[in-house]
């Protein structure tokens, strides 16, 4: 797996110097000798007895199950509301990151930010008239976009591949604001 190879590498080994306990370590499921450990799973799958200090959650729904319907979004954002949010050592320190393409207006994602987290958007093209500067709740800065021009692509986007997308796709995965499930069949 790559994250046992990243951190078996030598470049990690000489900055970071972690030893991985046991024998084989599985790339969901393993524990280091300083402490620390890494645990992956799926939505609804099992988290009972995994308690961490830092909790990341990256790409929760397949845009598949996404446009397939509503229900398997409510599944997933009651799963990471009553499930996922707590799994911690410690609920008033636990550090979470949640990193994914908004799929749905009732997504995790908005379930989080209607809740005060800090939310990093990062439209394909730019959009005048929003913040481009993203702080945390401190104050300190997290992100300023360096686009300016309207429409203005980010990385290796293209204007003949965005332009190509079905409608709803486009809003929500390239420019991070889905639409109601009803705008998908008249604009």
């Amino acid at each position: 797996s790559r994250i046992i190879q990243l951190m078996q590498s030598e470049w990690f080994q000489l900055r970071f110097a972690p030893r991985l306990k046991g024998g084989k370590p599985s790339p969901s499921d393993f524990e280091l000798e300083q402490g620390g450990w890494r645990y992956t799973t799926t939505p609804h799958g099992q988290v009972t007895g995994y308690h961490g200090d830092i909790r990341i959650v990256d790409d929760h729904i397949k845009p598949a199950d996404a446009y397939s319907g509503r229900k398997e979004v409510e599944n997933i954002t009651r799963w990471f509301a009553d499930t996922w949010l707590s799994r911690a050592k410690d609920l008033r320190t636990v550090r979470d990151l949640l990193v994914a393409q908004r799929l749905s207006e009732i997504d995790p994602s908005q379930y989080a930010m209607d809740r005060g987290w800090t939310s990093l958007v990062l439209p394909a093209r730019f959009e005048t008239g929003k913040p481009d500067t993203t702080r945390l709740p401190n104050g300190k800065e997290l992100f300023t976009d360096w686009r300016k021009a309207p429409g203005e692509l980010m990385g290796r986007m293209t204007d003949t591949y965005l332009d190509a997308c079905v409608p709803y796709v486009y809003a929500a995965q390239y420019q991070q604001r889905p639409s109601a499930e009803g705008t998908r069949i008249f604009q």
